[in-house]
C-alpha cells in the first residue's frame, strides 16, 4: 500500500461521522430574534451545511441563509413566527449535511415570553422616565 494511500485512510478516519450533539435553546418568543446554536460533531465545512426552520400545521418553511459555523458550532437567530394568533406553535429546526437531514429537533414558539418582554421593556421605561 503506497503512503497515499494510506494518509487517505487515515484522514478519513480522522475525520469520523457528522452528527448532532446538541440543538438549545428550544423555545422562544413569536417574534424570533432568538440565539439559537447547534454543536456537531464531526469536522464540517459551512457550505456542507444548511438549516431550515419549519412548521407543518401551516406549510411553513424558513431557511435560515445567515449562520455562523465556529468550530463545531453553528449560531443562527431564530425568525419569528409569520403567525403570532397562533401559539403556542411547534417548529422544527432541521439540519442538512450535503443535502440529506442530518438532525430535526423540535423548537417551541410562545408568546407569553413576548408578553413578558413587553412587560419587562415597559418597567424599564417607567423607571428611566421616574428618574431622568
Amino acid at each position: 500500500m503506497s503512503f497515499l494511500r494510506k494518509r487517505k485512510l487515515f484522514s478519513f478516519i480522522d475525520y469520523g461521522d457528522v452528527a448532532v450533539e446538541h440543538t438549545g435553546p428550544r423555545y422562544g418568543p413569536m417574534r424570533g430574534q432568538e440565539m439559537v446554536f447547534v454543536v456537531l460533531k464531526g469536522r464540517i465545512l459551512k457550505d456542507e451545511i444548511s438549516v431550515t426552520i419549519s412548521e407543518q400545521n401551516n406549510s411553513w418553511s424558513q431557511e435560515i441563509k445567515e449562520f455562523t459555523l465556529n468550530g463545531n458550532v453553528i449560531y443562527f437567530i431564530m425568525p419569528p413566527f409569520p403567525y403570532p394568533q397562533i401559539t403556542p406553535v411547534k417548529a422544527n429546526i432541521n439540519i442538512h449535511f450535503k443535502n440529506q437531514k442530518l438532525h430535526e429537533s423540535e423548537y417551541l414558539y410562545m408568546s407569553t415570553i413576548d408578553r413578558m418582554f413587553i412587560l419587562f421593556l415597559s418597567n424599564i421605561i417607567s423607571l428611566y422616565i421616574l428618574f431622568f
